[in-house]
C-alpha cells in the first residue's frame, strides 16, 4: 500500500527541496526551512510548537540579520525573514505565515506518514543512533515513521532506514551556504516507489510553472494583501 504524505523534517532545506522536485512534497510545513537538529524539532513537535515564535527567544543574527535564532529550542529561520525589513516591521506577518506551516505540518503527519531527516553532522548521528528509542516512541506516538540520511556510515546497528551519501558540500550552521544538501538517486528512487502516484502526479503539475503560473500570482497578491492586513490589525492594537 503506498503512502500518502513524506513531510520534510530537517535539518535544513534539503529534504523539503529533495521531496519537492520529484513531486513527493504536499504542502510547506513548518521544518521546510529550519536550521537545526532532529531532537530539538521532536521537542518542538512534543511541545505542541509553544513559543516557536515567541519573540523573548528570538534573536536576529547580527552578520546575517535574515537569520533569526530561537534561544529556546536552538534552530534558526533561515529563509522566513527578509533582510531589508526590520524585525517589528515583519514578524506579524511571519507569525501567520508559520501558523499555517504548523497547520500543514499537523495535518500531513497522519497515519500514513513518513518523515525525512537528513543528518549532516558526526555527533549528532552518534547521538540519533545512541536514542534510538526516544525516536521510536516518537514515531509510535504520532503514528508515523522516519527515514535518515546520513553523511557517514553508521558503525552502530540502527533501525531505522538510512541512505549514506558523501559530504559533498560546505554547511554553516545557523543560514551558512549550500550548494547541494544531498543528492541521493537511490533514496528519491525509493521515495517515489512507496508514494502515492496520483498524489505525485498532481504535485508534480502544482510544480509546472507555465500551467501554474496564474494561480502563483493570484496566491502571491492573496498572500501580500494578508500580510498587510495582518500588520495594519496589529498596529491598531499597539
Amino acid at each position: 500500500m503506498s503512502i500518502t504524505s513524506i513531510v520534510p523534517f530537517g535539518c535544513c532545506c534539503g529534504p523539503a527541496t529533495l521531496l519537492k522536485r520529484n513531486g513527493l512534497r504536499n504542502k510547506s510545513c513548518f521544518f521546510d526551512w529550519l536550521d537545526g537538529n532532529l531532537f530539538s524539532y521532536i521537542d518542538v513537535v512534543n511541545n505542541n510548537f509553544e513559543d516557536v515564535l515567541n519573540v523573548t527567544y528570538l534573536v536576529q543574527m547580527f552578520d546575517n540579520p535574515s537569520i533569526i535564532l530561537n534561544k529556546r529550542y536552538n534552530f534558526s529561520f533561515v529563509h522566513l525573514f527578509d533582510r531589508k525589513k526590520t524585525f517589528s516591521e515583519q514578524i506579524y506577518a511571519v507569525q501567520s505565515k508559520v501558523s499555517k506551516q504548523i497547520k500543514n505540518f499537523k495535518e500531513c503527519l497522519n497515519g500514513d506518514s513518513l518523515l525525512l531527516y537528513y543528518c549532516r553532522d558526526r555527533n549528532e548521528m552518534l547521538e540519533i543512533i545512541e536514542r534510538q528509542q526516544d525516536i521510536l516512541k516518537f514515531s509510535d506516538y504520532y503514528k508515523t515513521s522516519f527515514v535518515f540520511v546520513f553523511n557517514y556510515e553508521p558503525k552502530s546497528s540502527f533501525c531505522f532506514k538510512y541512505y549514506v551519501v558523501p559530504q559533498n558540500n560546505t554547511h554553516f550552521p545557523f543560514g551558512g551556504g549550500v550548494t547541494s544538501p544531498f543528492i541521493c538517486e537511490d533514496l528519491e528512487k525509493y521515495l517515489i516507489s512507496i508514494f502515492d502516484e496520483n498524489i505525485r502526479k498532481q504535485n508534480l503539475k502544482w510544480k509546472d510553472p507555465e500551467k501554474n503560473l496564474i494561480n502563483r500570482i493570484k496566491r502571491k497578491i492573496y498572500s501580500f494583501k494578508k500580510d498587510k492586513l495582518i500588520i495594519s490589525q496589529s498596529s491598531e492594537e499597539d
